[in-house]
């Protein structure tokens, strides 16, 4: 107990794991000569100071954490590039459907095709304005409406998209 008008000192307490723990802790402080207390202290502040190393479980699994971390990089890595490539994919798919779909009189812009997909596959469902606002200078660029229908009837037919009262609903994940 600290004398009146002095500060009392920070208390910081630790608990056994069992009964023989304790006597184990009691009987290394008598054989260095010092309380429980200063003994403590004293490995705590070894530890801290880096003077005694961490456990060998402890080590080991610090070692499992830095290749899992060292495996989740690659793995997304990996990911990273499998979905570059399945965008490409999913890119070049839409060129080929717009020209096998598209009557050969009435070639639609792939660039156009690109922008309906994305849109869609982003949104999942559009209005028919919304798209045409997203379209910069929509109403500058002649037979634009008339494109984007024939856009929609190819992937109507196809049967990855629908369209209802003007709305325009993907059906594809």
């Amino acid at each position: 107990m600290p004398r009146k008008g002095t500060n009392p000192r920070p208390v910081f307490s630790i608990e056994a794991r069992n009964l023989d723990e304790l006597n184990e802790w009691k009987s290394a402080a008598k054989e260095l000569g010092k309380s429980q207390t200063k003994m403590g202290a004293m490995a705590i502040r070894q530890y801290l100071h880096g003077e005694v190393s961490d456990p060998e479980e402890v080590t080991a699994l610090k070692q499992r954490i830095e290749e899992l971390e060292e495996q989740l990089l690659e793995t997304r890595s990996r990911v990273t590039t499998l979905d570059r490539a399945n965008v490409a994919a999913n890119e070049e798919l839409v060129r080929v459907r717009a020209r096998f779909y598209g009557a050969s009189s009435k070639m639609v812009d792939t660039l156009l095709v690109q922008l309906f997909y994305s849109t869609l596959i982003r949104e999942g469902s559009i209005s028919r304005k919304e798209l045409l606002s997203r379209i910069q200078d929509a109403f500058s660029i002649p037979n634009l409406v008339d494109e984007l229908r024939h856009i929609e009837m190819i992937f109507a037919n196809i049967g990855i998209l629908n369209i209802s009262k003007g709305v325009l609903t993907w059906k594809m994940e």
